[in-house]
């Protein structure tokens, strides 16, 4: 099996699965506790040792449910669950502290959390590394926040969803010559501060969409998105959304969408929205139908599940396989396909393939 990055279909929220040979996987997030059941099934059937956890920032719809999966019989001991990464938050009422309260009670003892020298604090910063082997031609760092993005999240008097996302985690994970960047809920005051302040460099083959495609905050005098996404320049962007996808604020936005467009970026997202198809729930149980071409067992997502009525696929769990000079996603051109027919259709979708599909 090579190296791949799974980004699970749990609606609204974000749970990314790094997986490597012999069952062993990094785990990125979580979601909401509505996907408990999709990513602990996920967790039992395919993983045996997490080489790390980590939650990028303290919002319920990417840590909520991991207290519950981390707590499996399998990830109990010491070997099962090597290393946690957690955020610094403000409350002991907080998803987070909840977390890290019950991860103590089992005396796990590698857990850090981001600030505390979490990224090297050198200058010029360098990037923090989670895990290497060159055996497998991996690395994972975490590029962003420093213990100063922190600060303001911390110091609120309430807890602030706004500081909460500015102080989300962002990671880089090399896979021989392949770059994916993943961004949590970071905005672009984050993206900048990397940039122009850290001076790092955010060029990837792939990128997960911050914000589960949705409007991306930032401040005056910050980089716009336009030249965010040109800064990456990715040919695939991820996107984890979900019928549940609601508010305002993370409702998939065209003008997020747009500049991946120009670009000409594949964009993959893991569920339908009204937003996206104005009859998306007849196309129940999803564009692309649940496969098993990777896995002994289906890949788990949450669309087509029964309990799940309204979660329909786009991409559904999307799987991305590395081979060390480059990188294929699994169901590609069924995708295409199915997109590229929504819009004969006359609907104007945000992520028209990049290129038509072969016939």
């Amino acid at each position: 099996m090579a190296v791949a990055l799974y980004t699970i279909d749990v609606g609204h929220g974000l749970c990314q699965v790094i997986m490597f040979p012999g069952k062993r996987a990094i785990v990125i997030d979580g979601g909401d506790l509505f996907a408990l059941r999709t990513v602990s099934e996920f967790l039992y059937h395919n993983v045996d040792t997490i080489l790390a956890y980590i939650a990028t920032h303290n919002d319920r719809d990417h840590v909520a449910s991991a207290i519950h999966f981390l707590n499996l019989e399998k990830f109990r001991s010491r070997e099962g669950l090597r290393a946690i990464y957690l955020t610094i938050d403000r409350g002991s009422n907080s998803d987070i502290s909840i977390l890290d309260y019950a991860l103590r009670r089992k005396q796990q003892e590698t857990i850090e959390r981001f600030g505390c020298g979490f990224l090297d604090d050198s200058e010029p910063p360098e990037p923090k590394e989670i895990y290497s082997s060159d055996s497998e031609s991996v690395r994972l760092d975490l590029v962003y926040p420093r213990f100063e993005e922190l600060v303001p999240a911390v110091r609120a008097k309430s807890r602030n969803s706004r500081l909460q996302n500015r102080s989300s985690a962002c990671l880089r994970l090399e896979v021989g010559k392949v770059t994916a960047l993943i961004t949590g809920d970071i905005d672009r005051v984050g993206l900048t501060r990397i940039l122009d302040t850290y001076g790092l460099d955010l060029s990837a083959d792939i990128l997960t969409v911050p914000h589960h495609g949705g409007h991306i905050p930032g401040s005056k005098g910050d980089r716009t998105w336009v030249e965010i996404v040109s800064e990456v320049d990715p040919s695939v962007a991820l996107v984890s959304s979900g019928y549940r996808t609601k508010n305002s604020t993370t409702v998939l936005d065209r003008v997020t969408f747009e500049p991946l467009r120009q670009l000409r970026t594949d964009v993959y997202c893991t569920q339908l929205t009204g937003h996206c198809h104005g009859n998306y729930s007849e196309l129940h149980p999803g564009v692309i139908a649940r496969t098993g071409r990777f896995h002994s067992r289906k890949v788990t997502q949450m669309s087509g599940d029964p309990n799940y009525p309204q979660a329909v696929a786009c991409m559904g769990t999307v799987v991305i396989v590395f081979d060390g000079q480059s990188f294929s996603v699994i169901r590609n051109r069924e995708h295409q396909i199915a997109v590229h027919g929504m819009g004969h259709t006359g609907q104007d979708l945000y992520c028209r393939p990049a290129q038509p599909p072969e016939h």
